[in-house]
């Protein structure tokens, strides 16, 4: 996981370990992703911080990502709204991809 996540605390260093977080998350779920990611970022608060954006922000994707993506799909179908997967990672794609730019973009110019 550090290879991916890489090292420093730029703005382009921020934004690697908040995607490597955000694809970890959909891949297995946000928490197994941010217990698997913590130990590289733990070495500075910004690095720590863009991590938890990434497994959290970024965790929309795909069904698994989240619990909270597992309970909104579940509250749609309930509500007779019906999600293609295909859809639903496409939206989710980019909605992961603003929420996780933004979110540690801001976190760098804030810091």
């Amino acid at each position: 996981m550090g290879v991916l996540a890489g090292r420093g605390t730029a703005i382009p260093n921020l934004l690697r370990i908040g995607a490597v977080a955000a694809a970890a998350s959909n891949l297995v779920n946000n928490l197994p992703a941010y217990l698997a990611i913590e130990p590289v970022a733990a070495d500075h608060p910004l690095r720590l911080m863009a991590a938890l954006i990434g497994t959290n922000a970024g965790a929309i994707i795909t069904p698994w990502g989240s619990l909270a993506t597992l309970l909104w799909l579940q509250r749609c179908r309930a509500a007779g709204i019906r999600w293609r997967l295909g859809s639903l990672a496409l939206a989710g794609s980019t909605c992961a991809l603003i929420a996780t730019t933004l979110g540690v973009l801001t976190l760098a110019l804030l810091s």
